[in-house]
């Protein structure tokens, strides 16, 4: 079994030691789970502690609907005014037994989608007389919101089935706030526990607050903490400036990633409730 990673990763244990399994037994892994709650960090995490012991390097990449098998994988390209055959990010790691991660996989055509099958299959992709053979140290791990989530595409069955799906969710309540508490070195800070207890209540499918809105959030109180009590309503105007927002409560819904100020106005009024003694 491989060491689990170096970095302290919180809560998804079963997960860690899954992936460690498909990364020792060439199994390409395909992360599922809301947004913010951990794939991509624990991706690159055992990505990097495979690649430790393995001397492999690690690739990472983002999808979206932009991109195409061509330019990802491997295919034709303008070069110096000629068409040529040229590698991709995706064939480069493949050939040079690179540990990838790919991010946002849903949000990529089913074109492109199904180009990864060769790879994940028989090791192989090819284009125009092109072969690229991987690596026998290749290893892939993707990561994705899912298709039930908005701007996201559904997986080919034939994609599917050729990795291991494992599926992510949120930390648990005490897990999430032992991370913050770590990583933002807040633990018993009453504005941090009420903007916590904010996320866990306002959180849903539709409005998936994570701990990366949670630190949004920690860094606007935090610059509001270095301003004087007299100057601060100047500075949050300006901060506001190029958004559409009003006092402090609209910029803390902004950093808290709840744009839609009418659908989230109860989060707003009790952000507001919290942060009052801000602007007095």
């Amino acid at each position: 079994m491989r060491r689990l990673p170096l970095m302290k990763i919180y809560g998804n244990e079963f997960n860690q030691r899954a992936i460690a399994q498909c990364l020792d037994n060439d199994i390409p892994v395909l992360l599922i789970g809301p947004a913010g709650c951990g794939k991509t960090v624990t991706a690159l995490s055992m990505a990097d502690n495979y690649a430790e012991e393995t001397g492999a390097a690690v690739r990472y990449i983002q999808l979206s609907e932009e991109n195409t098998k061509y330019d990802t994988i491997l295919g034709i390209t303008l070069k110096d005014g000629s068409c040529v055959i040229a590698n991709g990010p995706v064939a480069d790691a493949a050939e040079r037994g690179d540990v990838l991660v790919v991010d946002e996989f849903t949000h990529a055509t089913h074109e492109l989608m199904l180009a990864f099958n060769s790879l994940t299959s028989d090791k192989i992709t090819s284009v125009g007389g092109k072969t690229i053979n991987a690596h026998p140290r290749f290893r892939l791990i993707a990561c994705a919101n899912g298709n039930h989530s908005i701007g996201n595409n559904s997986i080919p069955e034939s994609v599917e089935s050729r990795f291991m799906i494992l599926k992510f969710d949120y930390l648990s309540n005490a897990e999430e706030w032992q991370l913050i508490a770590d990583r933002l070195k807040c633990d018993g800070d009453a504005n941090m526990t009420a903007i916590h207890k904010l996320a866990i209540e306002g959180r849903t499918s539709g409005l998936p607050i994570s701990y990366r809105n949670i630190e949004r959030a920690h860094m606007l109180i935090s610059f509001l903490d270095t301003i004087p009590t007299n100057s601060r309503m100047r500075a949050i105007h300006r901060l506001t400036a190029t958004l559409p927002t009003k006092d402090i409560s609209d910029c803390v819904i902004v950093a808290f990633g709840l744009n839609n100020l009418t659908t989230h106005r109860n989060a707003k009024e009790k952000l507001l409730a919290v942060l009052v003694h801000e602007v007095n």
